[in-house]
This record gives C-alpha cells, structure tokens and sequence, in this order.
C-alpha cells in the first residue's frame, strides 16, 4: 500500500497505482499509475504518475474538466473548485468563480497546496503563504495581498433597544461578505463571521445608564482583493426599556366566616400580586392569581375598596396601575341536602340547610328533631363542603336505638 485517503464515509488506497475504495460504488477501474488523489465531496482528483489528472465522481455527479492538465505535481478539491500545481510552480483552476480563478491563477512559485470547502491555502519554495476564500477564523495569513483595496469603514449605525434585545444595525459596505463587532462589556462581546448589516445583543449583558464603546469591521472572503476595513467605533449610551404591566381584571370576591377571598386573571409577565383592603395592605406578593385573607372582622353587608396591583421579577417591567374595586363583604352560602336512610335501606326523609361557605360534619347539622323516633346519627363523622350558590346533597344511614 502507497497512501490511504478518508472522505466522507469512503475510504481510499493506493495499491501499486491502483485506486482502492472502501464504502462508496465509485469506479476506479480504468484508473491506472496512481500517485496521489486530493478527495472531494463529490469528486476525487486523481494525480497520475506521469504529471496528468483525471477526475472521478463519488456521488453520479458531474466531474471538473482537467484533461489538458500537465506536469502537476500538487492537487486539491474544495468547494466547486478544483486546483492543481504545476512543476514549475503555476497554478491551474477550474472553478465557476472567476475571482477566484483569476486571484489563484496569479500565484506563482507554488509548492504545496491544500483546499477544504470555501478556504483554499498554499506556500510557496520560499515560504511565503497564499490564502483564498473563508478566512473567518484565521486560517491563513495571506502574503500575496499587496494591491489589496481596502474595504469602506462601517457608517450610519443605528441603535434600536427593547426590553429583551439592542438591535444594531448599519450601512452595508461594498464588497464586504460578514462583519465583526465588539462591546465592551463585562466580559467584552464579540460576535463575530455576521453575514447582515446588523445584530444584536442581550439587554441583560448591560446595565441601565452605562455607556459603551461600539466598534464594527467590514471583512472580505477575497483577501486578495480586500482588506479588512478600519475601524468604526461609536458610543452608546444604554437608557433600559421598561413596559408597564397590565392592570389586573375580572376580580371576583367571597366572603367565608372570618375570611375573605379574592380571585383575578393572569397578567401577562407579571408574577407576584399586592392586595389592599381600604388602603391597607392585606397581602404581598402573592404567588398565583387568588389568596385568601384571614382575621377579617367586618360587619356582613360593609363596604370597602380593593385594590390589586401586578408586579414582575423581571425589571424590564413596572409595577401596573393598580385595579380598585368597591366590593361588599357578604359572607357566601349554600345549601346542604341530608337524605336519611334506615337500616334496612329505606327512606326515611330528607331536610335543607342554609349554610356558609365552607366545610363541616354532617352530623353537627342535623338538628335532633329532625332524626326519626328510634334511630339516632351514626358516630363516624360524615363531611361535607358548602360551596357559594350550590346544594350539596349528602346521604346519612341511620342507626338504630
């Protein structure tokens, strides 16, 4: 075996000039003098031992015309693009970009070359490094840039803040294909390979009156022809963005013995709630949409202001107006229905109470001249719950004396 290739799920050997595969049906049969083969996402270059190349495809797709290619002593595949090196150093493209053919084309003395996607690289015998395409991540320093022109500066940026975000946004600039841009804040953000004119940042990295310094570059994919721009740098100042909540609404009130609850809908982003009584707060930052107030001792039919008032964890939003509202406090009833059965399972009457709201022992209701002559309440407790409005029937089995 004289060299072995890894692709994407397939692998390559070459075995005294000819090409093994593994994992793909590409058919490599009529291949022959092997050297070296530079594998693509759909293609595989092959470099003949005799200076020529010849291109298979991997996945039935079409193949980069290379027969007039002679004398290569290097090859690579990147992304609609392929290159090879001559022995004297020139440089051969085929590729649908003419930018990039004709920026790679002018790079001389070459040596070595390499390609992966949009980012191709080589060095020349005396060392200095050429680079074409994505170089986002600094990939490559390219030395062959000297008539680079360099980008126009970012202008006209522009700030536009909400309660979660601050959009920041920009002329676009000619030529440029992403920006970087950088605040300083704490830690200092940077986001960088930002393909639009604009961006944004979080609301909670900044603190409410600081100003900070906002810097923005413009970069191109084809270095060659253009350079990073300068710097723009603007201040900002951040003045946060606060809503107010909504009021509270469809607030309903029942009067227990001693007690009185309160009920209203949910506000939307509001999470505690503050509830007054005359101007007196009876409860604070209650936790969901009701509570109930104990130790009330106000006379039943009196009337009194309440008042309920949203407020929010999250400081993007202020407490709301509060919600006022003259209620009564009339102490709700209902009604329990005792049905009284036998021993033997037969009836033996029924009788209604008028009751207020709440929960009691059936038998503490029962009046004794309500029981029928010769039975009497049997001793487990039996419960039952007086809701406001309702009848709630219940159905006691009489014991015998």
């Amino acid at each position: 075996m004289d060299s072995i290739y890894a692709g994407d799920d397939v692998t390559f050997a070459i075995v005294n000039g000819q090409v093994k595969v593994s994992g793909n049906s590409a058919n490599f049969s009529a291949v022959s003098n092997a050297k070296k083969l530079a594998v693509g996402d759909s293609q595989v270059l092959v470099l003949k031992k005799d200076g020529s190349v010849s291109a298979v495809s991997l996945k039935g797709n079409s193949t980069s015309d290379v027969s007039s290619w002679t004398k290569i002593s290097s090859i690579a595949v990147g992304k609609n693009y392929v290159v090879g090196v001559h022995e004297d150093g020139t440089v051969s493209v085929v590729s649908d970009d003419k930018d990039l053919k004709e920026a790679v084309e002018a790079w001389t003395d070459v040596k070595y070359i390499a390609a992966y996607n949009d980012t191709l690289v080589a060095f020349n015998r005396s060392g200095k490094m050429y680079g074409y395409g994505d170089n986002s991540s600094n990939q490559y320093d390219n030395s062959f840039k000297s008539d680079a022109k360099k980008l126009s500066q970012v202008k006209n940026i522009t700030f536009t803040v909400t309660t979660a975000n601050v959009n920041i946004a920009w002329d676009p600039v000619e030529n440029a294909d992403y920006y970087e841009l950088t605040v300083n804040t704490n830690p200092i953000t940077e986001h960088k390979n930002i393909i639009s004119n604009s961006d944004s940042i979080a609301s909670s990295s900044l603190k409410d009156g600081e100003t900070y310094v906002v810097t923005i570059t413009a970069h191109s994919k084809k270095e060659d022809k253009y350079k990073t721009s300068e710097k723009t740098s603007i201040n900002f100042a951040y003045n946060a963005k606060t809503v107010q909540l909504n009021s509270p609404t469809d607030i309903t009130a029942t009067g227990l013995q001693n007690a009185w609850h309160f009920a209203w809908s949910p506000v939307e982003n509001a999470d505690k709630y503050n509830i007054s009584i005359d101007g007196t707060v009876a409860a604070s930052n209650v936790d969901g949409t009701s509570v109930t107030i104990d130790g009330i001792s106000f006379a039943e039919g009196s009337e009194h202001e309440i008042s309920i008032t949203a407020l929010s964890s999250n400081p993007a939003y202020t407490e709301s107006v509060p919600t006022k509202a003259k209620m009564k406090y009339t102490i709700s009833k209902g009604k329990i229905k005792v049905n009284l059965e036998k021993p033997d399972g037969s009836g033996a009457g029924s009788k209604t109470y008028e009751l207020n709201v709440g929960s009691y022992y059936v038998q503490n209701i029962i009046k004794p001249s309500d029981i029928p002559n010769g039975y009497k309440l049997p001793q487990e407790p039996v419960s039952a719950e007086v809701m406001n409005g309702q009848t709630t029937e219940v159905t006691i089995k009489l014991e015998a004396n």
